[in-house]
């Protein structure tokens, strides 16, 4: 399989945009977001003096995981457009 940069791009964008849309999962002090895996953790804090840099956590392994997920997803439903496209 030929690695597509386009078409990576556009999986690493569509993991970012759908962390924004999809739903988060509450557990215990914080809120978990990403699809399919949850990959940025934003702990609950009820101080004024923390900020979103203080009080969040990045899992960087599940977001790539992400990621390639997406790439494999969109560049199999590609390749089946191409193949339908060329009939």
């Amino acid at each position: 399989m030929k690695f597509d940069r386009k078409l990576f791009n556009w999986s690493a964008w569509i993991v970012v945009v759908l962390t924004y849309i999809v739903p988060y999962q509450i557990d215990g002090l914080a809120m978990k977001c990403g699809f399919p895996l949850r990959f940025w953790k934003i702990y609950i804090n009820n101080t004024s003096s923390s900020s979103l840099l203080n009080s969040s956590s990045l899992n960087l392994i599940e977001l790539l995981i992400n990621i390639l997920i997406a790439y494999l997803i969109i560049s199999f439903i590609y390749k089946l457009y191409i193949k339908q496209k060329n009939k």
